[in-house]
């Protein structure tokens, strides 16, 4: 488990960290180490489908989201680095500004929606 300290509001919020979620979902293992921003992309695809399936959480995908927002820092400007973001702040806005949600999944599916067709063609 992971706890995310919000100093502005005196809460804490605990999630699955990166190795537990790895563990009830194997598939992802590559979700550690992307070595290019095609790969990553791949990556985050996957696990948007499979959130919108039902496999993931929102937390795991949250804790995908940050993980891999990491790397998406060395792309500030791409739609990447904006869906991590949003996928990593998901957990807070739904447990703490609820009616700001709907901004951040769409952020999440216009990515999801641009580039699952290049995921599925290169696979």
């Amino acid at each position: 488990m992971r706890k995310i300290r919000i100093p502005d509001i005196n809460k804490e919020i605990t999630i699955p960290g990166l190795e537990e979620v790895l563990q009830r979902h194997p598939r992802f293992l590559s979700i550690s180490k992307p070595s290019t921003l095609s790969q990553a992309t791949d990556i985050f695809v996957d696990a948007i489908a499979a959130f919108k399936s039902g496999e993931l959480s929102s937390d795991e995908l949250s804790t995908f989201g940050d993980h891999l927002f990491a790397f998406a820092t060395n792309y500030q400007n791409s739609d990447f680095f904006q869906a991590t973001l949003a996928a990593a702040e998901l957990v807070f806005y739904i447990r703490y500004h609820p009616s700001k949600i709907t901004s951040f999944l769409d952020t999440i599916n216009d990515f999801y929606m641009q580039n699952k067709g290049d995921a599925v063609k290169e696979k």
